[in-house]
């Protein structure tokens, strides 16, 4: 509870954080949370996802990355389209 009562009194500046609100005034501070975790096989199937959308996507990536490398400050020039 001390992370989060620094993260809501604004003494622990954060960056980049999601706040999701919930229905019927859930989401307001000072309530009970409930934590949810995943089991094995939602963490299996969550990696065996990212394995399959990289596979997928392989062939595109290459592309970009290669066309990042143009960018200036790598010593190339980009291509124009």
């Amino acid at each position: 509870m001390y992370y989060e009562h620094k993260k809501h009194d604004g003494s622990l500046p954060l960056i980049g954080v999601n706040t999701f609100l919930g229905k019927e005034g859930k989401h307001i501070q000072g309530g009970e949370q409930e934590l949810m975790r995943s089991n094995e096989q939602e963490k299996n199937q969550q990696v065996s996802n990212v394995e399959e959308f990289r596979a997928f996507h392989a062939d595109e990536a290459k592309k970009q990355l290669k066309s990042c490398s143009k960018w200036p400050g790598s010593g190339a020039t980009p291509s124009r389209r």
